[in-house]
């Protein structure tokens, strides 16, 4: 009975991993589109006062700051859209100065550390495309074992949860974003960059910005887990009728 129960709680644990791997997928998707809401956050977080702080005192790329609010949420536009693309454009990125000289917006530090983050998305998405593939068979293991427990969802919820929130409250947001970077990107790439001399760092106020969209995809995917979750066991339950 206990083989049974404790069977059934992991096959819980993984489809609803599953589920929450599914919804954050769909939640960067749909900020993705709407450029993680950059235009709201710009004005939000200050980010117009930041760039006139610091990337004034960038002298090897001047000029930055003169920039338009809807010039400086183009150029957002722009690089979102080259690391959606696997990268490609981010070279390309310019900007004119006051006396129309052509300044590239990113040095090749940026642009590497861009092209990293470009290369984690497609991984990111070959990882969606597999759950979603896998999805239907552990929404069909979920169904033969049978209606999940209290004890089961607790533990499959545990299991997700407890330990990131314990890292986040030991560690603190800061250092966990910082010790993120250093598991996920290449060691001998740099992705620190100081404000005034990164018109990357600049313009989304790193990590500030990056806190706030990882809220929004948070509450994004709480609320679509159970839609996938149902989602899951409907399509599930239509899949077992045709194969009866």
């Amino acid at each position: 009975m206990k083989h049974t129960s404790l069977q059934g709680a992991l096959v819980w644990v993984f489809y609803a991993l599953a589920c929450i791997i599914l919804a954050v997928a769909l939640s960067f998707y749909l900020f993705g589109y709407w450029d993680y809401g950059y235009a709201f956050w710009y004005h939000w977080l200050s980010i117009d006062e930041h760039i006139n702080t610091y990337a004034a005192q960038n002298t090897l790329k001047p000029q930055y700051h003169l920039l338009t609010a809807s010039e400086h949420v183009a150029m957002f536009q722009q690089v979102a859209t080259a690391v959606h693309n696997n990268g490609v454009g981010l070279e390309q990125l310019h900007y004119y100065t006051n006396n129309n000289v052509k300044i590239q917006l990113f040095h090749p530090a940026e642009i590497r550390h861009l092209q990293d983050v470009a290369t984690l998305f497609s991984q990111a998405k070959a990882v969606a495309l597999l759950v979603l593939l896998c999805w239907p068979l552990l929404a069909l293991a979920v169904l033969r074992e049978g209606r999940s427990t209290w004890w089961q969802r607790s533990m499959g919820l545990s299991v997700v949860f407890v330990p990131l929130l314990l890292w986040l409250l030991v560690a603190g947001p800061t250092q966990v974003f910082y010790q993120l970077h250093e598991w996920v990107f290449p060691p001998e790439n740099a992705w620190f960059f100081y404000w005034e001399e990164s018109h990357m760092s600049a313009m989304m106020k790193a990590p500030y910005l990056f806190g706030a969209i990882a809220v929004e995809i948070t509450i994004s995917a709480l609320l679509l887990t159970p839609l996938v979750h149902c989602l899951g066991i409907k399509f599930a339950l239509r899949l077992r009728s045709l194969f009866k």
